[in-house]
């Protein structure tokens, strides 16, 4: 696997999100001009509600997975490691084989944290992550992977 495709996934979710963003506004402003617009539909008006306010998080979710399945491909097959550490011990592992930087080490653990607040109730309180800083952040981690395994 090469480093570049798998940062390639990455930007594909992010595109994949604005795309998702772009039309739940699309949807929104239809539903203002007419009301009746989901009468039809198995989903009513609070339905999208809901998911135009949990699609950042929702993409979120994904974006983190990729980065998980990522982490852990390097692992297995650079590193020749058959172990299944947390995440959080794996993105430390990595780091200080690959030398990457405290605050590109801290922006992970960020992402890491947010998501498993999405992910895990009543688990670790995290700040909120902007998308495209969560991207910013696990894209600047994964450009010092090896660029090939």
């Amino acid at each position: 696997m090469k480093r570049q495709e798998r940062i390639e996934r990455v930007r594909a979710i992010e595109r994949e999100f604005w795309a998702a963003a772009f039309a739940a506004n699309l949807l929104d402003e239809a539903l203002q001009k007419d009301s009746g617009l989901l009468a039809a539909e198995a989903f009513k008006v609070p339905d999208v509600r809901n998911w135009k306010k949990n699609l950042e998080g929702t993409y979120l979710i994904r974006m983190f997975a990729e980065f998980e399945a990522t982490l852990r491909d390097v692992w297995a097959r650079f590193f020749k490691r058959d172990t299944h550490p947390r995440m959080v011990d794996l993105i430390d592992a990595i780091a200080g084989y690959q030398f990457v930087p405290d605050d590109v080490i801290d922006g992970a653990h960020a992402v890491r944290r947010y998501r498993n607040s999405l992910v895990h109730e009543g688990g670790e309180e995290a700040a909120t992550l902007p998308f495209g800083h969560a991207r910013s952040f696990l894209g600047s981690y994964l450009s010092r992977l090896p660029t090939d395994w």
